[in-house]
């Protein structure tokens, strides 16, 4: 039986086996992870960001601009999995210091270190953009 998340979404989130790391997988491949040449920002459900190089960073800041400049035609939650790999990488607390971004844009974006975490942030998310 699909749970309220998939009918609403029109595609299954988990095979049954219950395992949690394995569904999230299936939700991240679900939101449709944004890519040179796969769907546009403003076709995907929810972006989640894993640890990467130049490519990853340029996806994720290209899309919390389009976010930030309500340039995407709904909301879109974003989660950066791994805050210890990201918190090392970007300052996001400099940007608002050097008043390069404001304090309110950084709750554009959650960072999850869990499976569990990222899958139930995303449902929760997606659950509530559905009922609006």
């Amino acid at each position: 039986e699909l749970t309220a998340l998939e009918r609403s979404l029109e595609r299954p989130l988990a095979d049954g086996s219950g395992d949690r790391a394995a569904e999230a997988a299936r939700a991240a491949r679900l939101v449709e992870g944004l890519r040179p040449g796969g769907p546009s920002p403003d076709l995907a459900r929810a972006l989640v960001v894993f640890p990467g190089g130049f490519g990853t960073m340029d996806e994720l800041f290209e899309t919390l601009t389009l976010i930030q400049t309500k340039k995407l035609s709904r909301k879109l939650p974003v989660v950066i999995y791994g805050e210890s790999f990201w918190r090392k990488i970007v300052n996001f607390e400099a940007l608002v210091e050097e008043l390069v971004i404001s304090e309110e844009d950084l709750a554009l974006f959650k960072f999850c270190n869990t499976p569990d975490e990222a899958f139930d942030f995303l449902t929760g998310k997606l659950l509530a953009t559905k009922k609006r």
